[in-house]
């Protein structure tokens, strides 16, 4: 275990695991307005989900855009559905 929160009862076994239990911030990245961004070295865990968020809708119109987002090994990709109307997004990563 490289982090978390072990406990050990009188016998030495583990009794609780923070790793195994609540779910861990491995990182928050931000995707620029209108581009693509690749975020490398992310921890890999067991599970891990992703929160999205725009930052800001600064956009006259209607219409905006949050990224599409994949992640595979310690990689986070990016990418804008829109060249023009794509907002700024934030990506918290939690694993356990």
């Amino acid at each position: 275990m490289t982090y978390g929160v072990r406990f050990y009862d009188s016998s030495g076994s583990v009794t609780y695991d923070s790793t195994s239990v609540t779910w861990n911030l491995i990182g928050v990245y931000t995707a620029p307005q209108n581009s693509n961004a690749t975020f490398t070295g992310l921890k890999v865990m067991n599970e891990r989900i992703v929160i999205r968020q725009m930052v800001s809708d600064d956009n006259d119109t209607d219409r905006a855009y949050v990224h599409t987002y994949s992640l595979s090994g310690s990689t986070l990709t990016a990418t804008r559905p829109s060249s023009t109307q794509t907002q700024a997004t934030t990506f918290q990563v939690f694993g356990r």
